[in-house]
């Protein structure tokens, strides 16, 4: 144990504000030898995660490690916190706020896969992604939404909530993927271009993480900023929005809004900035809205692929 919390230290501490390390009981590295480097970065987590967030995960949900394309699969049952088939041991070890650090009896493995039968699961459609006038998010739950974000560590984005940038008691029911702090920070200048980050993370409609994980490859997702859109792509079982994981699934939620925490910026492509920027400016002009970025006849419009449809 005493071998990951030092490596650690030297290698990562200093390059994330917050981080959550699985420390292996010593038996574990006299059984098994000095493990490679590779196999620490598997028992790291870029974001702290405390024990009622790890539980709070869905089953067979991915979390993203420190080692590239490569994920901690939950299992966690009514009694047990447990990632790969592994008890994780609570209370924690270490637990600042930013750093939380849980004992684990024996290394997780980096090749674990879930069966068949157990990764089966029924899922029904969200009826909340139709607008509904009984579906309205009202303001005081939008504000302790933003109070709960920050106390997670996603502080930026719970800024936005603050803000109202987007008129959220207009409207029926939002999804939020939001970046980490660290993937935000100095990456943009001015109130245009938060406004434009912002958007571009919001869906019109409610999607729960088994909504998320019902969607096939190839679907793509409107979002707020108009001409930019999520597509959904899925590589060995894991499920990517714009090739960016989602670290914590149904992170938050409440009447109308359902957050989950993805490993960075949902970026836009060079050739679609042009398009993204002057596609705004004109719904700006012809009576779209300012807050949404929807005109009146979008309203009413699916967001769909071959098999998966949702109305606003």
């Amino acid at each position: 144990m005493a071998l990951t919390l030092n490596l650690a230290s030297r290698s990562f501490l200093h390059h994330f504000s917050s981080l959550t390390i699985f420390a292996p009981a010593d038996s574990a590295f006299s059984r098994s030898g000095q493990p490679p480097l590779s196999l620490l970065q598997y028992h790291l987590l870029p974001h702290a995660f405390s024990p009622e967030s790890l539980r709070s995960l869905p089953l067979n949900a991915k979390i993203s490690t420190m080692l590239p394309s490569r994920f901690l699969t939950v299992t966690n049952d009514e009694i047990r916190i447990s990632l790969n088939n592994v008890t994780v041991d609570t209370p924690p070890v270490y637990d600042d706020g930013s750093l939380i650090i849980f004992g684990i009896e024996k290394f997780f493995n980096p090749f674990f896969e879930i069966s068949n039968s157990s990764s089966k699961r029924i899922i029904h459609p969200n009826n909340e992604c139709r607008r509904r006038r009984d579906s309205v998010i009202e303001s005081n739950p939008v504000e302790a939404l933003a109070a709960a974000l920050r106390n997670r560590g996603w502080s930026v984005m719970a800024s936005f909530l603050d803000m109202q940038i987007l008129g959220f008691h207009k409207e029926p029911a939002v999804t939020i993927f939001a970046p980490t702090d660290d993937s935000l920070m100095n990456r943009v200048s001015n109130f245009s271009d938060w406004m434009s980050m912002f958007r571009r993370h919001v869906v019109p409609c409610k999607l729960w993480w088994s909504d998320l994980t019902n969607l096939g490859g190839g679907t793509e997702i409107k979002t707020y900023l108009r001409g930019f859109g999520i597509n959904v792509k899925r590589s060995n079982g894991v499920l990517t929005l714009n090739d960016r994981s989602v670290i914590y699934p149904d992170m938050l939620y409440s009447e109308g809004i359902v957050v989950h925490g993805i490993g960075g910026i949902l970026e836009i492509e060079k050739e679609m900035k042009g398009e993204i920027e002057e596609s705004s400016s004109s719904s700006m002009g012809n009576g779209g809205s300012p807050e949404s970025g929807f005109e009146e006849s979008d309203r009413d419009k699916a967001v769909t692929h071959y098999h998966f449809s949702v109305i606003r």
